[in-house]
């Protein structure tokens, strides 16, 4: 089962945290960090002829699995 935990700091700054409990799977796992106002190219933005530079409000974690059966 997976946990997370939220927290709020005294200055009002908001914390998230998740663990994932599928450490025994054959997988790789990547690790993303993404800082705050990161800017971006939206490749699907970018094929429809939309404006493809995005900015991250947050920043943001996260990671990605690649499972081999």
């Amino acid at each position: 089962m997976c946990t997370s935990v939220a927290l709020r700091t005294k200055n009002r700054l908001s914390f998230l945290g998740r663990n994932m409990d599928f450490v025994d799977l054959p997988a790789d796992y990547n690790i993303y960090v993404f800082p705050r106002n990161y800017q971006w190219v939206n490749r699907e933005d970018q094929k429809n002829h939309y404006e493809p530079i995005c900015n991250n409000r947050y920043g943001i974690n996260g990671t990605k699995s690649i499972r081999h059966d």
